[in-house]
């Protein structure tokens, strides 16, 4: 009935299909927002205008704390 070439080319197809269904299937994770922290140096000096650049084009959210020294 099924040739061992037949078999091998079906247990392929079948294959694709459970990795495909597998990936589709998988939700994206990643987090909402990502924190950054400096001193007040870099706060104010580059740190907050980078988070807005990131923030515009990624659209993940950057919380920029202060630091301590």
């Amino acid at each position: 009935m099924f040739t061992r070439q037949n078999r091998l080319g079906v247990c392929k197809l079948f294959l694709l299909i459970l990795l495909s269904v597998f990936f589709i299937n998988v939700p994206a994770v990643c987090s909402e927002y990502i924190t950054g922290s400096g001193c007040s140096v870099s706060n104010v000096g580059y740190l907050t205008e980078l988070a807005k650049e990131y923030e515009r084009e990624t659209g993940v959210k950057v919380l920029v704390r202060g630091g301590a020294a």
